[in-house]
């Protein structure tokens, strides 16, 4: 298909197992909400070619989405985001994407992905840059946010609330982030909603710009059947990776390297109780 029409009436057509291949060319906002009994695939004839300005997947059902470029023609506004997966989805991937908001500097806006109230989804091997938090992971279960790029961020890089199975995992963060005065910044937050059965391995953290990011960072709330192993973490902030509260929490061979010349030590802080074995702290 070549236009915004065209892709609403593929949409509107597909049945389960279809490939709707997207000829170059910006096919502005788009919403899909249709409901597959199984995979449809809206590809990108040529990696990053089709482009939208956002897409919303509400209330829908086992679609990928493949090789697009979601270039916000704005910051986007507070809360908002210019991919957002919501109300009920269902098996949806979304791989070898670009996602972005406005290129120009300024990072207070919309988030890149929001995932809310969803099941059975997977972000692979996106780029999410220039938004104000990378990604926003809520009230869903069994996500897989798998070798994605991270980078000119506002605040934190991947943050999730209330989850029932969540894997991060290969996900790295170069570390060019501009928070506004006061902000505290975290690479990976928990927060706000007790969340079960989370694996956080092989993700990496170059603190670049500014020191002070936060590793790895479950708080406030509990988490229960939690496995961090294998992250790298390298920031001049005090908190490498903190799990505060929570039971069968094991924290495993991961490396916490502080950046020479600052003054804070970065540390591994694990709930009592909870395995802390095989970390390396320099």
């Amino acid at each position: 298909v070549e236009n915004a029409a065209e892709l609403t009436a593929a949409l509107n057509s597909a049945s389960a197992g279809d490939v709707i291949t997207l000829a170059s060319g910006d096919y502005g906002s788009v919403t899909i909400t249709a409901d597959y009994a199984d995979m449809v695939t809206i590809q990108s004839e040529e990696p990053g070619g089709a482009v939208f300005d956002s897409l919303k997947l509400t209330n829908a059902t086992n679609i990928t989405v493949d090789g697009v470029h979601v270039d916000g023609t704005g910051n986007g506004g507070a809360g908002g985001s210019f991919v957002k997966i919501s109300d009920g989805s269902q098996g949806i991937t979304l791989t070898n994407m670009e996602i972005n908001g406005l290129v120009d500097g300024v990072y207070t806006g919309a988030y890149g992905v929001h995932v809310d109230g969803s099941s059975d989804v997977t972000l692979n091997n996106n780029y999410i840059h220039d938004v104000k938090i990378g990604m926003l992971l809520n009230g869903s279960s069994d996500v897989s946010v798998v070798d994605n790029g991270l980078d000119y961020l506002g605040n934190d890089g991947i943050k999730f609330a209330g989850m029932d199975g969540l894997l991060l995992e290969g996900n790295i963060e170069y570390g060019n982030v501009f928070p506004e005065e006061g902000d505290h910044v975290d690479f990976i937050q928990g927060q706000g909603a007790d969340s079960n059965d989370v694996t956080i391995r092989d993700n990496v953290l170059l603190a670049s710009n500014v020191n002070n990011i936060q590793g790895i960072s479950l708080f406030d709330v509990n988490y229960t059947n939690v496995l961090v192993e294998g992250n790298v973490i390298y920031s001049g902030q005090t908190r490498g990776i903190t799990v505060e509260f929570g039971e069968n929490v094991t924290v495993i061979n991961n490396t916490v390297l502080n950046i020479p010349g600052t003054n804070k030590s970065t540390y591994i802080d694990v709930v009592d109780g909870g395995v802390n074995e095989g970390n390396i702290f320099v």
